[in-house]
């Protein structure tokens, strides 16, 4: 039976009108195929498509004067169209390039230049380096049109193409485009991407599920707000939406408006710039993937009608919300004051916060151990002694007195007449009590390696040397090389481990007049008897002086060795 037929089932009635339901609409051919007119000169207009080239490349060109052929550099403009000859960079082994006409610098591929011809702003490119062309920069417009009575957001590909010949052309193809229906938005593509590679269609292809890929709308080409009247989306406020939002997403905004239609009274109640920094918060993504679903907006309770309520405030608190241009930060942070049973007086007390930054407010309102709004005029009056006062510094000094063993609790200690004085001076405190530990350490350390250290000194005592003017011995004692690190500024002093060892030794390098004053830290390998650095101070290189001596020491050491194995041969 069919569908309308009285006596028919009920349930077969249901069922044909389900599957109408289901069926979804194909808008390809009802979409705009062609951009609207005016599009290309309002991108024009608005600094887009104005990218020009000088293809320049290698010609001979006939002198009359002397009646030879004389290399130049051929120019051509695709902005007037003119050609004409420069003379090539005289030094041949920079890269190919011209001498400007005008002022003579020499220009090679990729610099911006003008036009000698027609003034005119370029690039400059050589004509092998074009692949057959130049594109410039792209343009994604977004416009807002109808499809009978569905509102929908047409996005464009807008590239301008230089070819070889200095021939411009300009494109706009199908990118994106979102049809808003009753209750959900539909989804066609122009494109096909893959990796960085793009292919265009030529056509309009619907797909099944909605994501928005085209995200913030920075570039939309004016419309007319009547287009909302008797649409889809006649409720929608999006105009308003689009004027207040600092960085607008259009289509998350229609499909939120579709879940949550009471938004469109905050919109109407001039809370459009922190709806749209709360779309745009939950939206935007620092990925590859950005957040393409419905945002949730966790700050707003979507059960209540009234702006007020929605945004969990009073009718003077959202008065406040709305003058002081809040932002979701904002917001939650008033919010969690007030949870937390903190009176801010608005709107004083809250500009107060916002100068000492709200995420360190959040951190000690959270925190508890300080009251707030102590700390928040504490730090008011601090920074009128010096600009650098912020709670970091403030937090840092609570953090660096605790573990000096200072009392916090004492209202006078938590909060000292000049901060940035009682912050250096616990720093300088630390400062002395870390370098007194690390002594201490240092001591025991040096105690243990003693012994190792005078037989190391009784086996490399032999290969001490004078030789013009400069000596070497090999070091003595682990506070030696603590004591030549601090005067060469070097790192000697951590080699102590090694050199007692026995792998490697370090030997101090000195002038002969000069012999307790540091001068050069050699590390000797022992079995090759190969020197494995050398440095200075700062780990400065060796001189020639240096360098000759060493290489004397070297055959005069190995020569040692060489004879002592002749003599156990013997």
């Amino acid at each position: 039976m069919q569908a309308g037929v009285p006596g028919a089932p009920y349930r077969s009635t249901l069922r044909i009108s389900w599957g109408e339901r289901m069926e979804q609409h194909d808008y390809a051919q009802e979409l705009p195929q062609t951009p609207p007119e005016g599009l290309i000169p309002w991108l024009e207009k608005k600094g887009y498509l104005q990218e020009h080239v000088i293809w320049y490349k290698a010609a001979w060109v006939y002198d009359p004067l002397t009646g030879q052929r004389k290399r130049m550099a051929q120019l051509h403009c695709s902005a007037c169209g003119q050609t004409m000859y420069a003379g090539r960079l005289p030094n041949p082994g920079h890269t190919f390039g011209y001498l400007d006409p005008e002022s003579g610098h020499p220009v090679t591929g990729g610099n911006l230049v003008r036009c000698p011809m027609c003034g005119c702003a370029a690039q400059a490119l050589h004509i092998g380096r074009g692949r057959g062309g130049h594109h410039g920069k792209s343009a994604w417009p977004l416009t807002v049109t109808r499809v009978g009575s569905r509102l929908a957001l047409v996005g464009w590909c807008v590239e301008k193409f230089i070819s070889c010949q200095g021939e411009e052309h300009i494109s706009c193809q199908r990118y994106e485009a979102y049809v808003v229906e009753e209750r959900k938005v539909v989804r066609l593509m122009g494109y096909l991407r893959c990796l960085s590679a793009i292919s265009f269609f030529g056509h309009w292809e619907q797909r099944k599920t909605c994501l928005d890929n085209w995200g913030e709308a920075g570039l939309v080409f004016p419309w007319d707000k009547r287009l909302l009247i008797g649409s889809t989306a006649e409720n929608s406020k999006l105009d308003l939406y689009m004027h207040a939002a600092k960085e607008p997403y259009p289509v998350t905004y229609l499909r939120l408006w579709q879940r949550h239609r009471n938004i469109e009274n905050l919109i109407t109640q001039g809370c459009g710039a922190l709806v749209g920094e709360m779309i745009r918060a939950e939206s935007y993504r620092y990925s590859y993937e950005r957040a393409k679903g419905v945002p949730k907006l966790a700050e707003i309770c979507w059960k209540e009608q009234r702006p007020t309520k929605m945004l969990g405030l009073t009718g003077e608190e959202f008065r406040f919300c709305r003058e002081m241009h809040w932002t979701p930060e904002d917001l939650g942070f008033y919010r969690l004051c007030r949870e937390q049973g903190v009176g801010l007086r608005l709107p004083e007390d809250l500009e107060d916060c916002r100068a000492v930054r709200l995420f360190w407010c959040r951190r000690i309102l959270e925190e508890g151990r300080v009251p707030l709004m102590r700390a928040v005029r504490y730090l008011k009056r601090q920074k009128k002694r010096d600009k650098r006062a912020d709670g970091g510094i403030l937090e840092d000094y609570w953090n660096i007195a605790r573990g000096e063993g200072y009392d916090l609790s004492d209202e006078h200690v938590r909060f000292p007449k000049d901060l940035l004085r009682a912050h250096d001076r616990v720093v300088e405190e630390r400062r002395v009590r870390e370098e007194a530990r690390q002594a201490r350490k240092r001591e025991e350390h040096n105690r243990q390696l003693q012994k190792t250290f005078s037989a190391r000194l009784e086996e490399l005592a032999p290969l001490a040397w004078k030789h013009g003017g400069i000596l070497i011995r090999p070091c003595a004692a682990p506070e030696e090389l603590d004591a030549e690190g601090k005067a060469l500024n070097h790192c000697v002093a951590t080699y102590k481990n090694k050199h007692a060892g026995g792998k490697s030794a370090i030997f101090f390098l000195r002038r002969a007049a000069e012999p307790d004053k540091p001068w050069f830290t050699l590390e000797l390998e022992l079995a090759g008897l190969t020197v494995l650095q050398n440095r200075g101070k700062c780990n400065c290189d060796r001189t020639k002086a240096v360098e000759a001596f060493e290489k004397a020491w070297l055959e005069h050491i190995r020569s040692m060795r060489r004879t002592k194995k002749g003599k156990g041969a013997a």
